[in-house]
């Protein structure tokens, strides 16, 4: 949220920090772009951008 990853709910939900840089890598997002991001069970990542 506000381009920071918020570690707890990351993991909250059984995923790592170093899967979400992945999956922004793969979108070619940059964190700091991210307004919002949210993550479903199947591990698909949804970004809202800022830019938006």
């Amino acid at each position: 949220m506000d381009g920071n990853i918020m570690k707890e709910a990351v993991h909250e939900l059984g995923y790592s920090v170093a899967w979400v840089k992945e999956q922004l890598k793969k979108k070619g997002a940059a964190a700091d772009k991210v307004f919002l991001g949210q993550a479903d069970s199947a591990g698909h990542l949804y970004l809202d951008y800022y830019e938006d």
